[in-house]
């Protein structure tokens, strides 16, 4: 149950069970909402930093061969001189946000394919 949320949940098990989803739905939004706007951040601090950027798919646990869930995946072409900086960057968001369990990796560098567009043809 959320913090501010101290109501008791109902005797009813019926009624119970519909304010624990709710409950749920609620707290899910609100994880949703503060990824985005952690996520938007980052991307506002280094964006400026790189000459291109690509929005990646997001890896499952297992494809991507890590102990934790990968929420952003992008690649960014940021020129040789501006590498330190981007790193520098990616940092220091991290040092405001990793007591809440959210850090952001750097990998790289990866080829020149991560930016082109998929090929992914539409269902008929």
């Amino acid at each position: 149950m959320l913090a501010k949320d101290k109501a008791p949940l109902a005797a009813s098990p019926g009624l119970a069970y519909m304010q624990e989803q709710r409950l749920r739905l609620k707290a899910k939004q609100e994880l949703e909402d503060w990824l985005t706007e952690e996520c938007s951040a980052l991307l506002k601090a280094v964006t400026p930093l790189a000459s291109e950027t690509c929005q990646r798919q997001v890896l499952s646990r297992e494809a991507s061969g890590a102990d934790h869930e990968m929420v952003l995946n992008w690649a960014f072409l940021v020129p040789q001189g501006a590498i330190a900086d981007f790193q520098k960057q990616v940092e220091h968001v991290n040092a405001r946000r990793t007591p809440s369990g959210l850090t952001f990796a750097v990998s790289g560098p990866w080829p020149p394919f991560s930016f082109c567009p998929t090929l992914e043809t539409e269902p008929v």
